[in-house]
């Protein structure tokens, strides 16, 4: 006697969900390999402009790179379809994404040590959970909290030179904070209201916000930018287009793609262990030395993200699964 063995299928919305996961753990993954990259070019380039000059001219690279990616004519009309409640959010993501974290991060890292702004840099990824979870009303899964253990303690032991060197908190390390703070308000704004729009919206947004604001700002400058722009050096070129297109572009339009398709406290999360790859770029492009703190750091580190994607996915797809058969 033959037996029948039936399969269940997931449902159309369960496999479209699975898909957009996929594609949104895709993206993460870019954003981390191009985020590793942001704190060496930018450590490059601050040798040659302010930290105001440095915003505006990756700000205008990154529109470029926008444009050129998708079309003036498309992009265009993107824009002009832009409803009229958008208008605020846009402004907000430009202001706090674009324009004052950066500002405020770049500035920081002049007056604060090297070890200092790694660890409070960090930061952003606990400002974003806190802010997913009371703005958003994230839940907060026991796999999270085992995950955020674990990189925590990476970040602080790649971050503390593997516990031989103490925190002295300076004027730069509440600068760094206060620009992480205004990082997460971006990312928040985006996810809240704007995460059914195109990202290069946002990122248009961000992009024009900073550039008008340098024109704002400029004045006071005590340096002009024309005088940068002569003074630079050309062996700096590769790094500012990197920065440009690697570093601001695609870090960027990776994230965001990232955050439509994944929980906020999970891409924050996964994100911080760019601090892994960042060191292994700075080794390779600044010939910086890797310790062993900075192995042992890398394990917990991808350890948690491990764990994270292992059990967050897991019940993400057991969800799936006994919703599509209560509904069958």
């Amino acid at each position: 006697m033959a037996e029948l063995t039936l399969t269940h299928r997931p449902s159309p919305q369960a496999e479209q969900h699975m898909i957009s996961e996929h594609i949104g753990w895709t993206f993460l993954v870019l954003t981390i390999f191009a985020g590793a990259t942001y704190t060496t070019f930018a450590k490059s380039l601050t040798q040659a402009f302010s930290p105001l000059s440095l915003i505006f001219v990756s700000e205008l690279l990154t529109l470029f790179f926008l444009l050129l990616s998708f079309g003036f004519i498309p992009t265009l009309k993107e824009v002009l379809r832009i409803r009229r409640n958008m208008l605020l959010p846009l402004f907000i993501v430009g202001l706090f994404s674009g324009t004052l974290g950066p500002l405020l991060f770049f500035t920081g890292l002049f007056y604060t040590s090297a070890i200092n702004g790694s660890l409070f840099g960090n930061s952003e990824t606990v400002f974003t959970i806190l802010l997913a979870v009371l703005i958003l009303s994230e839940r907060w899964t026991p796999s999270r909290s085992i995950a955020a253990v674990a990189i925590f303690t990476g970040v602080i032991t790649i971050a503390l030179q593997g516990f031989t060197v103490g925190i002295t908190l300076q004027w730069g390390d509440s600068l760094i904070l206060l620009g992480c703070l205004c990082f997460s308000i971006g990312s928040i704004t985006f996810r809240r209201f704007l995460h059914n729009s195109n990202p290069e919206i946002a990122m248009i947004s961000r992009s024009v916000i900073a550039i008008a604001f340098f024109f704002l700002l400029s004045p006071f400058e005590p340096q002009t930018f024309l005088s940068e722009v002569r003074a630079f050096p050309l062996s700096l070129l590769t790094a500012l287009i990197g920065f440009g297109f690697i570093s601001k572009f695609l870090n960027v339009f990776s994230y965001y793609q990232a955050l439509e398709r994944l929980p906020v406290s999970t891409v924050s999360l996964v994100a911080s262990t760019g601090v892994v790859v960042s060191v292994a770029f700075a080794h390779w492009l600044l010939s910086e030395p890797i310790f062993l703190y900075h192995v042992v750091g890398g394990i917990l580190i991808v350890g948690g993200t491990v764990i994270l994607e292992a059990m967050g996915l897991r019940h993400t797809r057991m969800h799936l699964k006994q919703r599509h058969h209560h509904r069958a």
